[in-house]
């Protein structure tokens, strides 16, 4: 049981950090745009 929760949460932190590092990226994208709009 407890095998199979470690295994659950490794795959389920991978498509979160994944999600999170998109993000991220989406958000730098949409500053870089806003400064260049305002600019």
């Amino acid at each position: 049981m407890i095998y199979l929760t470690k295994i659950f949460y490794k795959h389920k932190i991978i498509p979160l950090e994944i999600e999170m590092t998109s993000f991220t990226c989406q958000m730098i994208l949409f500053l870089i745009s806003m400064v260049r709009y305002i600019f």
